[in-house]
């Protein structure tokens, strides 16, 4: 995207390259910061960061409560719900490869619909199995000294 962002700045400001600079970074910033956003959020969620620095300001902690609901949602719905439901899958990857905006997964309601039966199971305990099971340390050295006694 950034590269599509050069060549119009390019294009629009041929002689004066300070100029295309600034059309570079206002569009950047303009394009970019939804996913950026999205991607600390998720990185946020996956380290489990909780806390941090006192909120005072009232719109400040309303934001961050709607971050980590929509995160919940996404976590335990949307992102189980792409292994099973085709149409989730298609809007997943049209927003990973960023060719529709982040919060398209919260402001289409068909694709809220669609993921309502996956919580349910998810929450039920009868989710979809995780797409990357997690390997621990122990697993990982037991058959390294497996292979390694092979």
């Amino acid at each position: 995207m950034q590269a599509a962002l050069l060549d119009e700045a390019l294009g629009r400001y041929p002689r004066d390259l300070t100029a295309a600079a600034r059309f570079l970074d206002r569009e950047s910033e303009r394009e970019l910061r939804p996913f950026w956003e999205a991607a600390v959020a998720g990185d946020r969620r996956t380290l489990g960061a909780r806390g941090g620095p006192k909120v005072t300001d009232p719109r400040a902690w309303l934001l961050g409560l709607a971050e980590g609901a929509f995160g919940w949602f996404f976590d335990r719905g949307m992102l189980p719900a792409s292994q099973v439901d085709a149409a989730i899958f298609r809007a997943l990857m049209r927003i990973f490869n960023m060719l529709e905006p982040p919060e398209r997964l919260f402001t289409d309601a068909g694709l809220l619909v669609r993921a309502l039966p996956v919580l349910a199971r998810v929450l039920r305990g009868d989710g979809p199995p995780p797409l990357f099971p997690v390997v621990t340390r122990e697993w990982a050295l037991s058959r390294l000294a497996r292979a390694a006694g092979e």
